[in-house]
């Protein structure tokens, strides 16, 4: 629950952090999706979670959680940092945030070791294998991109029944949590855009301070266009 993740960051540290949502929480077919769906979905992934010691998914009816419920969670904690993928949140919540003085932010941190990612992950993100990357729904049922692996092609495979969103990212996020824990990054799914091989850094303060100076680089000379058009125009 994000009120217990809140509580156990706020034990860690008295710095600011952020939290990250989905906005989209399920796409058509979720809520009628069978057994006989997710066991077609389990087949291409059926061989991993043994290999892995882990025991095999099984089946269990969606019960829908809501954004807006998590949303308030965030809200009322008073998150310093809320971010968000897969939608814009309502305009109500966003302008709670302002009120509230919530940065809101596009997620540019995931190679940073203050991050959520996994270790292997933040490694496949700084290492050479980030500069190959492809398009897949098998992660979540939803199209996104990751770094080509095994499990990359394993659900890219011709004739693999991908489930709806959220019922695949569950699917798959059973078998990656046995794969992070025996250290096998080729059976995670490793989100990644297509500038992922430029990741550097991985210290989020060194980070941020370079995306502000690279700003400062930019907003200065058009700050000053700017003035001296104005000045010319009156």
């Amino acid at each position: 629950m994000p009120s217990e993740t809140i509580a156990e960051i706020r034990a860690l540290t008295s710095r600011p952090f952020a939290m990250n949502l989905w906005v989209s929480m399920e796409d058509a077919g979720a809520r009628t999706s069978t057994e006989a769906a997710f066991n077609r979905g389990l087949a291409p992934l059926a061989g991993h979670p043994a290999a892995l010691g882990a025991s095999r998914p099984a089946y269990q009816p969606y019960s829908p959680p809501r954004f807006e419920d998590q949303a308030r969670v965030l809200l009322e904690a008073n998150v310093p940092v809320f971010s968000f993928i897969f939608g814009i949140p309502p305009r109500e919540i966003m302008e709670e945030c302002r009120t509230r003085g919530i940065m809101t932010i596009g997620t540019a941190f995931l190679a940073c070791k203050e991050s959520g990612a996994s270790r292997l992950h933040r490694e496949a993100l700084i290492g050479g294998h980030a500069g190959r990357t492809a398009l897949t729904k098998g992660f979540t049922g939803r199209l996104a991109r990751g770094i080509h692996n095994r499990l990359l092609e394993d659900l890219n495979r011709s004739g693999t029944e991908i489930l709806p969103y959220p019922l695949q990212r569950a699917l798959v996020r059973n078998l990656s949590t046995a794969a992070d824990a025996a250290g096998r990054s080729d059976l995670l799914p490793l989100w990644a855009g297509q500038s992922a091989g430029l990741s550097t850094g991985t210290d989020a303060t060194a980070l941020l301070t370079s995306l502000v100076e690279d700003l400062a680089d930019i907003a200065g000379p058009v700050a000053r266009w700017s003035a001296s058009r104005h000045q010319h125009v009156s």
